[in-house]
Formats: structure tokens, sequence, C-alpha cells
């Protein structure tokens, strides 16, 4: 299981980030906005994220959000240290869970099990109830080889109640880790 499991902007507004269309984005940024948001096009996303991170006018918050899209847009592309130095960006500017859950994804495609570990468990401490966490540290445990942690982790995610999309998809992630390593997900 290599996908990469990143929340979209639905399942983050409802975790709580303002992936909506801030006050504070002026309307002349509401194409980069836009864009940056699109994630179909991997360069054209960066070009404008990277607009919006530039724009020292902005919340915060935005730039969180602008520095963890275009992150996700690196990952896209295969680019990881790119994707981590991003994630980092937003965390420094935002500490929310998804930021450190997606973060802890990119480490681990650099198989840099230490950080992405840590930022595994920093995301299920800022949210116990975020399975796209577990579901990325069972990924980790999984590529470790600690299977016991893996399927532990992976339980962990669908113990979690969520009707949120992209956390039921993570899910499902999760019931086909279980499946695959011999064991029942329910």
């Amino acid at each position: 299981m290599k996908t990469r499991m990143i929340l979209g902007a639905a399942a983050a507004l409802a975790l709580g980030l303002s992936f909506g269309a801030p006050a504070s984005r002026a309307e002349d940024n509401n194409a980069d906005w836009q864009a940056c948001e699109k994630t179909e096009d991997s360069a054209g996303q960066i070009a404008a994220c990277s607009k919006i991170v530039s724009n020292a006018t902005l919340t915060a918050d935005d730039r969180a959000e602008a520095y963890y899209l275009r992150a996700n847009a690196y990952g896209d592309k295969g680019e990881f240290d790119k994707a981590i130095a991003d994630y980092t960006k937003a965390i420094e500017l935002g500490e929310y869970d998804v930021f450190y859950a997606s973060r802890c994804w990119a480490y681990g495609q650099v198989k840099d099990t230490a950080h992405a570990l840590q930022d595994c468990d920093k995301a299920i401490a800022l949210n116990p109830n975020l399975a796209l966490a577990y579901v990325n540290r069972g990924v980790i445990y999984e590529d470790k080889g600690d299977i016991a942690k893996a399927i532990e982790s992976y339980r962990a995610a669908l113990a979690v109640k969520t009707d949120i999309e992209d956390e039921l998809m993570g899910q499902d992630d999760a019931k086909a880790a279980l499946e695959r390593l011999g064991h029942k997900a329910g």
C-alpha cells in the first residue's frame, strides 16, 4: 500500500482547517487560490501556490494552507524532499494534525522511518480521531517489518468513528492492508 493518503479540502475543513475562501484572500488572488487547490496539474498548482506563499500580507493560516497544497503537489511529482520542506513550513505556520500526518507519509517515501513515526505520533496526539495518521503509521511499520505494530495501527484507524469521505477511504486502505497481512478487519 504505497498510495498517498492526504485529506482533500472538504475533509480538512471538517477537521478544522480553513480550506474555504477566508476573508483575508484578496479578490485578485482568487485565480491563484483556485489553481493552487487544483490537483490535476502539479506544475500549475506549484506555480500558483508559490505565488501565494510569497504573499506576506496573507494570514499565517492561508500561507500554511498554500504550503500544504504545494507539498501535496510535490509529493504527486515524486519530489519528496521538496514536499517535506513545504510540510515543515506549513507546520511552522500552523500545527495542524493533517500537516504532520502528510509529512509522515512523505518521510516514509524517503525511508526516514524515525521522523515518519514521530510525525504520525504527533498527528495522533493532536487528533486521536485522525484515521489518516494511523494508516500512514501502519504503512511505516509495515515497511519497517514490524507487522504487529502495523496491524495495531490499522486496527486503530478502523476504530475511528468518522463520516468524512477521505477518512473512510483511509479506513478502506486499512481494511485492505489487514486482509493482505492475513488478518480480519472486523
